[in-house]
């Protein structure tokens, strides 16, 4: 019997750790949860409301960590970056493709009107080359040269994939970079 009493202890510990995560979740514990009494209804309907409170925490928990693993690895360029040469090949690549197609896709408009200025772009391209978003940083003050800047991104779309050891580090490169227009001459500088 007395073998039966100490499995019954056993059986009713809860194992807790405390320390520091960046997975935590605040809970407040109601005030009367501590409350002992001696009714065994209560202290049932206690443990019950323990129970349940205890199961919407883990859901939000496993909530959190799968929004935290899906969160994207992202490589950030911009010309204070220093990145890898396997990485810096292929942002070169990425950059002379698009003053390629910018170049060809002059806007005649901006050659009649002598426009000339540059534009500040965040363009978001995934691993499997697609761009997944382009946003104006700073305008040039020329509607005409802004959609050109981001005319030459969506013309030279898609590009190519990552490189095998690129996608293995990152899902995403970030490339703010500014489209210089000159003379009938545009370029992509860093920054």
């Amino acid at each position: 019997e007395e073998k039966k009493s100490a499995e019954a202890i056993t059986a009713h510990r809860i194992i807790t750790t405390v320390g520091s995560s960046p997975l935590s979740i605040a809970i407040d514990v109601p005030d009367n949860l501590n409350d002992r009494t001696e009714d065994g209804d209560s202290e049932q309907k206690n443990l019950a409301e323990l129970s349940r409170e205890i199961a919407s925490l883990e859901a939000r928990l496993a909530e959190n960590q799968q929004q935290f693993t899906k969160k994207p690895r992202v490589l950030i360029v911009t010309s204070a970056s220093t990145i890898a040469a396997t990485d810096a090949e292929y942002v070169h690549q990425w950059r002379v493709r698009i003053e390629d197609i910018g170049n060809l896709h002059y806007p005649a408009a901006a050659r009649e009107k002598q426009l000339y200025g540059d534009v500040r772009l965040l363009v978001k391209l995934k691993a499997n080359g697609i761009v997944e978003e382009t946003t104006i940083m700073a305008s040039s003050g020329s509607e005409i040269l802004d959609r050109a800047a981001i005319e030459s991104i969506r013309l030279a779309s898609p590009f190519e994939p990552f490189p095998k050891e690129l996608a293995e580090k990152y899902d995403r490169i970030d490339v703010i970079r500014t489209w210089q227009f000159r003379k009938n001459k545009l370029s992509a500088k860093a920054g």
